[in-house]
């Protein structure tokens, strides 16, 4: 049985085939060399062992002589792949020490194919065969070539060459594989160091089998193949709930753009290809199907704001600046959406400049600034219209009736003598000042209800009710039950105004000849209804002018947390509800 030869001939094989899976992955990698310098060692190590098995069953001197002359090659190429390989994987080791070993080594098999046999013997006289595990194997008996010591200083250079590798990798914390390939590779030379000096120059009866010392390096891959494959299983697991997190959480923010009615895109800049999220293809009515490109984009845009867009949109990209922009788009239908734009300018490791965004349907918002704006308007109007109310009041009524008094009280004189007629004038005039006096109460009740702080709730609507029966004629109930007298000064005051507010409409428009006032605290929450039997109104039709009064109301029930209801049907009167709760959360 040749043990020997067969054990040669699988570290061949081994290395053959760690050689092709190294070149293999060179081919996926273009990016790592250090794959292709070890595919290299693989298959010189190969090689190598190949000439091994030829020259161990060899018994002619001169084919010994000529197999060992062209095996240089693959030991060439085996200990310069080697040190070329440390250099790359391990990004370390001096540059003139790498220099030196691919130097040396050259300049070695130079002189091997100079030689009358080759490096190792200036003569070969005979073969001499050994047994070993029952196998007979041939080793040289000649003349030793002095030459042979540039092999030998090649391999003492490889060795510090991987030493000083391994110096830098350690230091740098690269402490594993520092171990593994610097120490494999410092005895892969010092072995061969050892058996090429033990055969050639001190005659021992060995067969030339240098091949095997390349376990040191197959067993050092086989470990960081290991290690390798142990890890890419580990970060295979990671990835995998990653993965999972990932989409978890591209989910949830993926409904939280639906949500928030926010859509992504992302332009590559030179080619103009746009990728719109589906919730961007929802904002500007893009179908699943439908291209979407910058220019069918742009004509959703309204014309009026198309060329501002463009312009925005040119300068982020050319100054590389955040782009903002608010903007309409003109829909299907004909409506008008509203839609801020945020982006900005983005270099990927290839080179390709994106330009990325999100956008966010503002229409809500819009409206609700149009409306405020609208109702700010409308409140300074209505401010002016009663300023001119109370100027008139105070001017066409109270004005001219002082007037008159002035002239009675001075026709008083002429007619002092006559002490029953001026009875009857002073008590006419008392009558007018009672009148006047009670005008001017009610217009200072209006602007300011003291008695609301000095008597409560309750007695201020109940006065304020019979004010407007006095001053209106409206037949007023009015029902209180369980108010306490002291409630908080805004919402006592807003639920007055609310009552104000509902019996000045009573009055005004509705046309009724009864309406009722109910206010009563259960649970902690205090209801306010306001009812009459008028002509009653379509509440979501109110606009303009006459709906001012229910969004002053809306607003001042909103501001200390409550809750405004209007019900309300054509020709059957209307019922205005508030509702606050005293309990606090």
């Amino acid at each position: 049985m040749d043990l020997i030869t067969n054990g040669v001939l699988i570290v061949a094989a081994v290395c053959f085939t760690l050689g092709v899976i190294n070149l293999r992955l060179w081919f996926g990698q273009r990016a790592r060399p250090d794959l292709l310098a070890m595919a290299a060692v693989c298959l010189s190590g190969g090689t190598y062992a190949l000439f091994e098995i030829a020259w161990l069953k060899n018994t002619s001197p001169h084919e010994f002589g000529e197999i060992a002359r062209w095996s240089q090659i693959a030991s060439w190429g085996a200990v310069v792949s080697i040190a070329i390989f440390l250099r790359l994987h391990f990004r370390a080791g001096n540059l003139w020490l790498l220099c030196t070993v691919i130097g040396i080594r050259t300049f070695g098999l130079g002189i091997n194919f100079v030689m009358p046999v080759n490096i190792h013997f200036l003569d070969m006289p005979a073969l001499e065969q050994v047994t070993i595990l029952g196998e007979n194997l041939s080793y040289p008996i000649g003349t030793p070539n002095p030459w042979h010591a540039v092999q030998a200083l090649s391999l003492i250079a490889l060795s510090a060459f991987a030493v000083n590798v391994l110096a830098a990798s350690w230091r740098r914390g690269d402490r594993r594989k520092a171990l593994i390939f610097g120490c494999g590779v410092a005895f892969l030379g010092l072995t061969s160091l050892a058996i090429a000096g033990t055969i050639i120059w001190l005659h021992i009866e060995l067969p030339p089998a240098a091949s095997p010392v390349f376990m040191f390096i197959i067993v050092g891959m086989a470990l960081e193949f290991d290690y390798d494959l142990r890890r890419s299983n580990r970060l295979a697991v990671e990835l995998t709930n990653r993965e999972v997190e990932l989409t978890e959480t591209l989910e949830r923010l993926d409904l939280s753009a639906s949500a928030g009615d926010v859509g992504v895109w992302t332009v590559e800049i030179g080619t103009g290809k746009l990728w719109l999220s589906d919730k961007m293809r929802e904002l500007f009515e893009f179908e699943d199907s439908e291209p979407a490109t910058v220019e069918r984009y742009l004509q959703r845009v309204h014309p009026d704001d198309r060329e501002r867009l463009e312009r925005l949109r040119n300068m982020a990209i050319e100054g590389n600046e955040t782009y903002e922009a608010e903007y309409r788009v003109v829909l299907g239908n004909g409506d008008i959406r509203w839609i801020r734009s945020v982006g900005k300018v983005s270099t990927q490791a290839n080179g390709t400049k994106l330009f990325r965004g999100a956008s966010v349907n503002i229409t809500r918002r819009k409206r609700a600034e149009e409306e405020a704006y609208e109702f700010g308007h409308r409140l300074i109007d209505a401010q002016e219209r009663e300023r001119a109310r109370l100027a008139r009041e105070l001017h066409d009524d109270l004005s001219q009736s002082l007037a008159i008094l002035s002239i009675q009280l001075q026709s008083l004189r002429a007619k002092s003598d006559d002490a029953k007629e001026l009875n009857k004038q002073v008590d006419k005039l008392t009558d007018q000042i009672e009148r006047l006096s009670s005008d001017l109460h009610r217009i200072s009740h209006e602007l300011h209800p003291s008695k609301l702080s000095q008597l409560g709730l309750e007695s201020a609507l109940r006065g304020f009710c019979r004010e407007v029966k006095a001053a209106h004629g409206l037949k007023i109930g009015f029902n209180a039950v369980n108010v306490p007298v002291s409630l908080p000064n805004d919402i006592s005051l807003c639920l007055y105004r609310i009552a104000q507010e509902a019996l000045h409409n009573v009055v005004k428009h509705s046309g009724a000849s009864i309406a009722n006032i109910a206010i009563e605290l259960k649970d902690g929450v205090i209801r306010l209804a306001v009812s009459d039997n008028g002509n009653g109104f379509d509440p979501s039709g109110v606009k303009g002018k006459e709906s001012l009064g229910l969004i002053s109301m809306d607003e001042r029930i909103r501001a200390v947390g409550g809750k405004l209801t209007v019900q309300s049907v054509i020709g059957s009167g209307s019922k205005i509800e508030g509702q606050i709760s005293l309990l606090k959360s």
